[in-house]
């Protein structure tokens, strides 16, 4: 039986019915449910849900395409081994799909989802029209701990109350709330015209369309979104080249490569991937890329994830600002659902959201050897802090190589 991780000061534990509305779906009770584990290579065969099913709800992060290419990638290089938890009616009847995986860090083995900082959010996919009943998962819970390879903590981030409408069953493990925010743009049912109504935004794009006919004294400014996996490719190594820059600046580090994200990126803009997994924009003037930003597609909705602009020449131009703009002006005209503006962009998510949805946490130690991994997950959170503080800033650029002058 799993405990709550007490290694979170501040914290608020939130009881699920705070969450979510009650569902009027048919409800399922733990003891009609059977639980299979099958590992990650098999999800094809199984029946794992696309991102672009209609049969299931559920986000992009935990689609059959997503989570394939996370175990090529990140989870290679983390040595992660990924398993697919489905819950079942007695007959074979899907209830959910959970991927998640075992990584051991320190000779710990830890149970996490299959995120290394690429999902926005992590839910389970809910199939048909049923939702298991409030308290269905915490009863179901140590069966699927039995079924996955032993393990000494189980860390789970980034879980939202719902899966779109949808009750999230994994509010049932009593998470945390840590006061992660993602930021959403409710797009159905409403017009551009009237989002942008508000005085701060209609403010706002005006000062970046003003900057924008600066910025055309240049050369032609023009927004597109690459249309072939030769153009995604171009886009995001400028994209890449550009964060880099950013990275090094502002926290003296780039593990862009080390962690496998840059290869799980290429390969979301890949031939076949492009369109149905990922998204990559850009503006420019002239020839030069000044903005560029990558985001993850649903049928109905688009994902904010990573972005990246020209700052020495076109700095003071506000290309990012725009370029999102653009994008959230396509999912309007595309009649998405809602546009997530992510959880790494406080200012974006401040003027540009219509809500924000809390994202928590559920850590909890399994073993007796599940409180070292807290502790050492709590001086690594301490550490990446100060490598982001003032004084890190200052010591790097003191210890800095010196250039000689001419």
């Amino acid at each position: 039986m799993t405990t709550p991780s007490d290694d979170m000061p501040s914290v608020m534990r939130l009881h699920p019915s705070t969450l979510t509305p009650a569902s009027a779906a048919p409800s399922v009770e733990a003891s009609a449910c059977r639980i299979s584990v099958v590992p990650a290579a098999d999800l094809p065969f199984v029946g794992w849900p696309s991102n672009r099913s209609a049969e299931t709800t559920g986000h992009v992060f935990q689609s059959l395409e997503f989570v394939t290419l996370w175990c090529e990638t990140i989870g290679l290089e983390r040595g992660a081994r990924g398993f697919g938890v489905i819950v079942t009616l007695a007959d074979g009847t899907p209830v959910l799909y959970l991927p998640l995986a075992v990584e051991t860090r320190l000779g710990l083995a830890v149970l996490r989802f299959m995120d290394g900082g690429v999902a926005a959010v992590n839910a389970p996919i809910l199939a048909g029209d049923m939702d298991l009943a409030p308290g269905a998962l915490l009863s179901l819970w140590p069966q699927i701990l039995r079924a996955l390879p032993p393990v000494d903590a189980v860390d789970l981030g980034k879980i939202p109350g719902q899966v779109k409408e949808r009750r999230n069953p994994l509010v049932d493990l009593a998470p945390v709330d840590t006061g992660a925010t993602s930021g959403l743009v409710d797009i159905a049912g409403q017009r551009f015209d009237d989002y942008a109504a508000t005085k701060a935004r209609r403010t706002e794009i005006g000062k970046i369309e003003s900057r924008r006919r600066q910025m055309a004294r240049l050369g032609p400014v023009s927004f597109t979104v690459a249309g072939s996996a030769g153009e995604a490719a171009s886009l995001f190594e400028t994209l890449i080249a550009l964060r880099r820059r950013q990275l090094l600046k502002r926290h003296g580090h780039d593990r862009f490569e080390a962690s496998g994200a840059l290869a799980f990126y290429r390969g979301a803009l890949s031939e076949g991937r492009l369109g149905k997994l990922a998204d990559i924009a850009a503006e420019r003037c002239g020839e030069t890329v000044t903005a560029s930003l990558l985001g993850f597609v649903e049928p109905d909705c688009f994902w904010f994830a990573l972005t990246a602009h020209e700052t020495e020449t076109y700095g003071r131009f506000s290309s990012s600002p725009r370029l999102l703009v653009g994008l959230i002006r396509r999912s309007f005209s595309l009649g998405h659902r809602a546009f997530d503006l992510g959880a790494d962009n406080p200012a974006y998510r401040e003027l540009w959201a219509t809500r924000s949805i809390p994202l928590l946490e559920h850590a909890a130690s399994v073993t007796w050897r599940g409180p070292l991994y807290f502790a050492l997950r709590r001086t690594r959170r301490a550490f990446a802090a100060w490598r982001q503080s003032d004084f890190a800033r200052w010591a790097r650029a003191l210890l800095a190589p010196k250039t000689s002058g001419p």
